[in-house]
């Protein structure tokens, strides 16, 4: 991928990111661009897209787990030995 190619794809996907998937055909024909860049464009939203599932799912599990742990009675005291061998950091 050329230099010009990856900065117009970084410009086309901050302009179509937000649109719903069956508007991103239309727009893209609409901007009369290359194949080439028409792939690069729609893998971008495809990451983009599957990182905001995952992080969101990853949220939940998170939440989930906040919630099913049992409650600690906070920060252990000063002093405590919490290194692996026991002494204090």
């Amino acid at each position: 991928m050329t230099p010009e190619i990856y900065r117009q794809a970084g410009e086309l996907f901050e302009r179509l990111r937000q649109l719903p998937e069956g508007e991103l055909p239309a727009a893209l024909d609409a901007a009369g661009i290359s194949n080439e860049l028409r792939v690069e464009v729609l893998r971008l939203i495809e990451a983009d897209r599957k990182a905001a599932r995952s992080f969101l799912e990853n949220r939940a599990v998170e939440d989930a787990a906040r919630l099913l742990a049992p409650e600690t009675q906070g920060l252990p005291a000063a002093g405590t030995g919490c290194g692996r061998d026991g002494r204090r950091v």
